[in-house]
């Protein structure tokens, strides 16, 4: 009887003596997308925002403002979101 490997997602490397390196993997499960409520995370995600913007002191939580406004933006379009 053989090995059987069987994947859901993205594998960089799969089986025996399998090998990767160097690899960089930007992935989407959007099986994980099913059954969202995409209004309603945009609302969550925009009080969210509001309530960051009035406690951000640091750059770094500036970014992170920044982050959920842009996922807020791509709930609101219906998931769809283009990295700049």
């Amino acid at each position: 009887m053989g090995d059987e490997y069987r994947s859901q997602g993205q594998v960089g490397a799969m089986g025996r003596g399998a090998r990767a390196e160097g690899n960089t993997f930007q992935q989407i499960n959007v099986g994980a997308l099913e059954g969202l409520e995409l209004g309603r995370l945009a609302e969550e995600l925009g009080r969210l925002r509001a309530e960051l913007r009035q406690t951000a002191t640091e750059t770094a939580q500036d970014r992170a403002v920044l982050a959920i406004g842009e996922a807020e933006e791509a709930a609101r379009a219906g998931g769809r979101f283009e990295q700049g």
